[in-house]
C-alpha cells in the first residue's frame, strides 16, 4: 500500500515539476513522440488528460518513466515501511 500511495504522490508532483516535455517524449515515446507531444499541447499541457488518452502500453511507458526517472518527491525512493 505504502508503495501505491508514494507513486500516486510522485506523478502528482511531477505533472507540476516535470522536465522538458519535448526531450522527455523523445526518451519515452520514440517515433511516436511528435504525435504524443502535440496531443498533450493540445490538451493545455495536462498530463492527466493526456494519460487518460494514451493506450494501455503508452500509459505503461509514461507511468515507468515516472517512477524511475522523476527524483522530485524525497528523493523519490518509498519507504521501507
Amino acid at each position: 500500500m505504502e508503495t501505491g500511495i508514494f507513486n500516486i504522490t510522485q506523478w502528482v508532483y511531477f505533472t507540476f515539476n516535470y522536465p522538458e516535455p519535448k526531450k522527455m517524449f523523445a526518451e519515452i515515446f520514440g517515433s511516436l513522440s511528435d504525435h504524443i507531444y502535440n496531443k498533450w499541447l493540445s490538451y493545455d499541457c495536462n498530463f492527466n488528460r493526456l494519460f487518460t488518452e494514451l493506450d494501455r502500453e503508452c500509459q505503461r511507458k509514461l507511468a515507468r518513466y515516472v517512477i524511475e526517472n522523476y527524483h522530485g518527491v524525497d528523493g523519490c525512493k518509498p519507504s521501507a515501511k
